[in-house]
C-alpha cells in the first residue's frame, strides 16, 4: 500500500510543503472481511456490441472506522482462470462519487466495466457465477476536508458472486 499526504493535513505553514510531498509504502496483512460482496452486470446487447461495455453495480463494504472514498481502480475481472473484463477508471475525473460510510455497505452507481473477450460467461443470465478481481485500488480514507490520506493498494479478491440484471423488465 502507498500512502500520500496533502498540504491541508496540517495548519502549520512550515509543515504543509512536507506533508504535500510525503509518500510512503507499507505492507498490511489481508483483511478478514470482503470489500466487494456482489456484482450485478447490466448486459445491454447494443451497448456491448458498440463499446464492449458492461455497466456494473458492485455491493461494497467498508470495515474501517472512517469514510472511504473510491478514487480509482485498475483491476482485471477473471472468470474460471481467464481474463474477461477490466475496470480502469479514475472515479473523480469520470464524475463517479463513491463514498462508503464507516462499517456500512452500499451499492455503487453503474461502473464502466469493459469486456476483454467475447467469450463471456453467459450462464450468468440464469445463475450466479463467481468472479475474481485482481489489480490496484486507490482510496481516500477520512473526512472530505482533506485531512485524510490517499492509499493505493494492490488488491485481490476471489469468488465474488455475480449475476446479470433482468434487462427485459
Amino acid at each position: 500500500m502507498t500512502l500520500s499526504g496533502a498540504s491541508n493535513a496540517t495548519d502549520f505553514p512550515y509543515l504543509q510543503s512536507g506533508f504535500s510531498n510525503f509518500t510512503t509504502s507499507l505492507t498490511i496483512p489481508p483483511l478478514n472481511t470482503t470489500l466487494v460482496t456482489f456484482a450485478l452486470l447490466h448486459f445491454d446487447p447494443i451497448l456491448f456490441l458498440q463499446s464492449k461495455t458492461i455497466p456494473t453495480n458492485l455491493n461494497v463494504s467498508n470495515p474501517f472506522d472512517a469514510d472511504v472514498r473510491m478514487v480509482g481502480a485498475n483491476v482485471t475481472v477473471i472468470y474460471q482462470n481467464s481474463s474477461i473484463a477490466i475496470l480502469a477508471v479514475d472515479f473523480v475525473t469520470a464524475g463517479i462519487s463513491i463514498v462508503i460510510p464507516p462499517h456500512s455497505k452500499i451499492q455503487t452507481p453503474l461502473l464502466p466495466v469493459t469486456a476483454t473477450t467475447l467469450n463471456l460467461p453467459f450462464k450468468a443470465f440464469w445463475q450466479t457465477i463467481y468472479l475474481d478481481v485482481v489489480g490496484q485500488l486507490t482510496l481516500y480514507v477520512g473526512p472530505n476536508d482533506g485531512t485524510g490520506y490517499t492509499a493505493t493498494a494492490d488488491y485481490a479478491q476471489y469468488n465474488i458472486p455475480g449475476t446479470v440484471a433482468n434487462i427485459f423488465g
